[in-house]
């Protein structure tokens, strides 16, 4: 299929991008059949998984009562998201790690914000005012989420955390994976209610550089038994 056209972010201009989950639960008319693939060095994270130690964040309501997502700076990943059901008993929603060295490792982009552009760039290259640029291609010979160090693989510095809201901040250099432009990103997951995750994106440029961000989970919403 077509990749899909980025959004074109201009410099100085501010892009944000909004986006409200309802966390919850359903039950689906058939059963989903896909499974990554996974070692046995690098288990998915056991039901009971909460936390990953000190570089983790977790955002929950004081009441204790509703969601609970754990975020990890590394690539802005959201490494849990544990949902109670009708009887209050939490179960988690997503796929993940129960580590954090798995993240830096091959996997499918568990959770991570994956940019500058999210999706496939063909080839490897795009054009814009009346220059083309090269891409690294880490997809045969096509460009996908942002490249072999994508914002997935990058460390997000800590702007500002509560108990029930997280901002991250990512600066790429102009030139970083081939993109043009130095862009500073910015991604804040913050639980509006008890049972709502909402993740807001923004981002600057000095430059006119092509942009698409997107958070890579994979959700889980028949059984809380990801």
């Amino acid at each position: 299929s077509k990749p899909a056209q980025p959004s074109l972010l201009l410099p100085r201009a501010r892009a944000s991008r909004r986006r409200h989950r309802r966390a919850t639960r359903r039950t689906p008319s058939t059963r989903e059949s896909y499974r990554p693939q996974h070692s046995r060095q690098t288990p998915l994270r056991s039901r009971q998984q909460e936390t990953m130690g000190d570089t983790a964040h977790v955002l929950e309501h004081p009441s204790g009562d509703g969601i609970k997502v754990t975020i990890l700076p590394l690539g802005a990943t959201i490494t849990s998201v544990r949902v109670p059901d009708k009887h209050g008993n939490r179960g988690e929603c997503v796929l993940g790690f129960d580590r954090e060295e798995p993240y830096l490792g091959k996997n499918p982009f568990f959770g991570s914000v994956a940019g500058r552009v999210a999706n496939r760039t063909a080839n490897a290259e795009f054009s814009l005012d009346g220059k083309t640029y090269e891409l690294h291609a880490n997809n045969g010979h096509h460009h996908l989420h942002g490249g072999k160090e994508g914002f997935n693989r990058k460390w997000w510095a800590v702007v500002e955390s509560t108990a029930t809201q997280l901002t991250l901040a990512l600066r790429s250099p102009d030139g970083d994976e081939g993109y043009p432009g130095t862009l500073d990103v910015r991604v804040t997951y913050s639980l509006p209610t008890e049972n709502t995750l909402k993740i807001d994106y923004a981002a600057t440029t000095d430059k006119a550089t092509p942009l698409n961000l997107t958070n890579h989970a994979y959700w889980n919403l028949e059984d809380g038994g990801a």
